[in-house]
């Protein structure tokens, strides 16, 4: 007996999509969901130049405390 080309794997997985952007839709209605936004920003060189300095002295700490326990 064929299946229902409705009922095929693809079909199911193309309803079950349709079915997670839903709920995501109606969940973003009800419920505030900007802390799950990403909060990434984009830098400019002189911003991370201006950081690694800092991040420097942090690695040599790391690395002058791996020295003292012979690791």
């Amino acid at each position: 007996m064929a299946a229902k080309s409705w009922r095929t794997e693809d079909w199911v997985a193309v309803y079950l999509g349709f079915f997670i952007i839903a709920v995501i839709l109606v969940a973003s209605s009800w419920f505030d969901l900007s802390a799950l936004r990403p909060t990434f920003r984009w830098t400019a060189d002189s911003q991370v130049a201006s950081s690694a300095p800092g991040w420097r002295a942090s690695l040599d700490d790391i690395a002058r405390d791996a020295g003292a326990k012979g690791k």
